[in-house]
């Protein structure tokens, strides 16, 4: 399914990074996450905690499926960090920031697992 990527800060993430356990399986769950829209999820066959993929122009990840009335039809929403990273294109239109909201990306149901904060980051080294 073509949707909008978003990526945003959340309270709960703020307070793992803040709360010094940004190395952790907290971190991890807090921030490897992508929240849908619930008609597009019940559109896709996507339950709560489901695996998802998300491909952009800027690559592809998996992520635990969350759903979320708040989102709305046809837009995701994934937590800033390295998981959004893999997704969010590094060109910044001479602003010195890439675009981090209103991205054109894909979802679909995955068997795939996501990745810990260690596996991501191994494939920024290499």
């Amino acid at each position: 399914m073509k949707v909008i990527v978003n990526t945003a800060r959340t309270f709960l993430q703020g307070e793992v990074c803040k709360g010094g356990m940004k190395l952790t399986d907290k971190y991890t769950e807090q921030a490897a996450y992508c929240q849908l829209n619930p008609e597009d999820a019940e559109t896709m066959g996507v339950k709560d905690s489901d695996n998802i993929t998300v491909k952009s122009a800027g690559g592809e990840v998996v992520l635990k499926a969350t759903i979320a009335k708040e989102i709305q039809k046809g837009t995701i929403m994934i937590p800033l960090g390295p998981w959004a990273n893999r997704i969010i294109g590094s060109y910044t239109f001479n602003t010195g920031s890439p675009y981090y909201k209103g991205n054109v990306g894909e979802v679909e149901k995955t068997d795939q697992k996501v990745k810990n904060v260690f596996e991501i980051m191994s494939l920024y080294i290499k």
